[in-house]
């Protein structure tokens, strides 16, 4: 029963914490609310026919400060990173844990 509720919380608690939720610098995403989109691209998938416009280059209204996806390169890269070894250690204590459970029943079991 209580390795059950374990692995229940153990599967629900990313989900509900955002462990491995990407962490979004201000102004990184186009689509904000001080946000104007000064250039667009258009891009199509390659599977459908449906092709959509992508922001290229944005200002924020506020400041004035233009970004492009490239100022943010460096932050994703290191997101990547973060979210690897955050799930990298995550599994390590779910691995650590299934051992453990099954140390106590082999033992408890004889």
């Amino acid at each position: 029963m209580v390795e059950n509720i374990f692995w229940i919380i153990f599967i629900i608690f990313p989900f509900v914490t955002g462990l491995f939720a990407y962490q979004w610098l201000p102004n990184e995403s186009p689509y904000g609310a001080n946000i104007k989109i000064l250039s667009t691209y258009e891009k199509c998938h390659p599977m459908s026919d449906e092709c959509q416009e992508v922001a290229n280059v944005w200002m924020n209204t506020e400041t004035g400060q233009v970004y492009t996806p490239e100022d943010f390169k460096k932050h994703g890269n290191i997101e990547t990173l973060k979210n690897l070894f955050r799930f990298v250690v995550y599994m390590s204590l779910g691995g650590l844990a299934y051992m453990g459970f099954n140390h106590f029943k082999n033992r408890f079991s004889k």
